[in-house]
């Protein structure tokens, strides 16, 4: 792939992005006291929970101590109350010795999402790589999506976006009649994506704020791309003005890769950030090696305003 010296603007905007969002997940951190079956207590300490293997690790006095689900009686925020069917996701009731039915109440509680749906829109700023992408340059779209939950871990996304990219400044129309002159032109391009996306999310907060969370998603779709032209000529020889008025669009197939989070500002509202890139099919490419289709990129970086239901 040769990609365009341009896009090494961008690369360090995009390790920047993820500096800052790996900087936000270290940093948020649950704290909670640990009281254990044996009278252990582990006050104010910081933890990781472990849904598959049923275990969190408390992280105390630098030391991490590994516990089982079943070898804790109570969990409680600095507030005193008590968290634990929020941290242990309604797996395991500490009070009481066995695993309660998936029917309890208690467990349909604890299990409850802690969203069902939210709804995005903001801007975006696109720059194509690739030899497909040769001559034009980044641009501002827009765009947004619809996640919808299946458990407090996964989501399944729709997405619609518009990159408005823009021709660079050494294309411009030739006229190969010698007695036709172009006066003036307009030439732009855009591309709309529409992509449906595998989203794995992780909460910076099971106690205090599980809607705001660091997310990344992988999908499949469609780059359609329009590129608008309009110019006006003149014929020398019969001083005849002619207008150029024409559009052609053609559709590709994309794959998305991308990562982001959201910040809550209230319950309901807050704010989107991400990075992605999209790999577009562009037709046939090196017969080596058994490849036959060649790639061109777009890399985005996104910022939205977000409803949470």
């Amino acid at each position: 792939m040769i990609v365009p010296q341009k896009s090494k603007l961008l690369l360090p905007a995009l390790a920047f992005l993820l500096a800052v969002l790996f900087t936000l997940q270290a940093n948020a951190k649950d704290t909670a006291t640990f009281k254990m079956k044996t009278g252990e207590e582990y006050k104010n300490t910081t933890f990781e929970v472990n849904d598959f293997y049923k275990t969190v690790l408390l992280k105390v006095d630098g030391q991490k101590i590994n516990v089982s689900f079943s070898d804790i009686e109570s969990i409680t925020d600095q507030n005193g109350q008590d968290v634990s069917a929020k941290v242990l996701g309604g797996n395991y009731h500490p009070q009481k010795e066995q695993w309660l039915s998936k029917e309890s109440t208690e467990i349909q509680k604890a299990r409850a999402k802690a969203w069902k749906a939210i709804i995005t829109f903001g801007g975006n700023y696109s720059m194509p790589a690739g030899d497909y992408y040769d001559g034009i340059d980044a641009g501002i779209g827009f765009g947004g999506d619809l996640r919808i939950a299946i458990n407090n871990q996964f989501a399944i996304q729709l997405i619609i976006s518009r990159s408005g990219m823009k021709l660079g400044n050494d294309i411009h129309l030739i006229s190969y009649d010698p007695n036709v002159t172009i006066l003036n032109e307009d030439l732009a391009i855009h591309t709309t994506r529409f992509e449906v996306a595998f989203n794995v999310f992780q909460p910076f907060s099971r106690i205090n704020d599980p809607r705001s969370m660091f997310y990344g998603m992988v999908g499949l779709g469609a780059a359609r791309h329009t590129t608008i032209t309009k110019a006006t000529a003149h014929n020398d020889v019969t001083g005849q003005t002619i207008n150029i008025d024409d559009s052609h669009t053609n559709s590709k197939f994309a794959m998305l890769f991308g990562i982001g989070a959201t910040k809550m500002v209230s319950k309901t509202v807050g704010f989107d950030f991400g990075a992605s890139m999209d790999m577009i099919g562009v037709g046939t490419g090196s017969q080596e090696y058994g490849k036959n289709v060649a790639y061109s990129y777009i890399f985005d970086l996104k910022t939205s305003a977000i409803v949470v239901f």
